[in-house]
């Protein structure tokens, strides 16, 4: 699971990997897969140097081949789900 600041205040990565879970499958199967994701994996560094969470859009993507990846996983197998949120409020300082 990759979660992506679409908004942040200060120069964040592009994705940051956020949870990791290698499953097998057989042919057919569609299991059920869940994630926490929690305040510290939406945080940032402010330019005070605070950890934080600021109001935002968010994007999570889980799946196979990310955008950027360069192995041998077959596109049209590896398929993304994405989904965006927003965080509403005021910063909040994560510990």
């Amino acid at each position: 699971m990759y979660v992506t600041d679409l908004k942040a205040s200060v120069p964040v990565p592009i994705r940051s990997l956020a949870g990791f879970r290698r499953i097998h499958l057989n042919a057919g199967e569609k299991p059920q897969v869940e994630f926490t994701l929690t305040p510290r994996q939406m945080s940032l560094i402010d330019e005070g140097g605070r950890r934080v969470v600021e109001p935002g859009e968010f994007m999570i993507e889980v799946g196979g081949k990310q955008a950027g990846f360069h192995g041998t996983a077959d596109a049209d197998t590896t398929s993304v789900l994405s989904a965006q949120f927003e965080v509403i409020g005021e910063v909040t300082e994560v510990k």
